[in-house]
């Protein structure tokens, strides 16, 4: 799966400030540590993920990895890198979606939906 990883790293590393500074290795780290325990929430076996499936965990573990430790402003740049991206794949969008930081991705019940946060349901 290419999904433009050249350049996300590029444009993460050279241009967007942080919050807090981290190593590349501890950015890699966090982006496979998240996709880890998304795949381990499903109730799919992971050798069945089609390639569908695995863009949108990536997409969720990169917006989350990566974008998490960005300043606020630079979110919506990043946002868009990643927006287009999407759009390169052939993947549609998530409707009424201004910003892939407003969606969780819900693995559980087999599938791979993009669902607002807003939608959660308090204990």
């Amino acid at each position: 799966m290419k999904l433009g990883v050249d350049e996300i790293a590029q444009e993460k590393t050279n241009t967007m400030s942080e919050v807090q500074p981290k190593t590349e290795m501890n950015l890699v780290w966090q982006v496979c540590y998240l996709m880890d325990i998304i795949m381990s929430e499903t109730k799919m076996d992971p050798h069945n993920f089609d390639q569908e499936h695995l863009t949108k965990i990536f997409i969720f573990a990169v917006v989350w990895g990566l974008g998490s430790c960005i300043q606020y402003e630079e979110r919506v740049r990043f946002n868009k890198m990643l927006m287009a991206l999407l759009e390169k794949q052939d993947m549609e969008r998530p409707a009424n979606c201004k910003s892939l930081f407003d969606l969780y991705l819900d693995v559980k019940d087999g599938e791979c939906k993009f669902f607002k946060w807003t939608s959660l349901k308090s204990p």
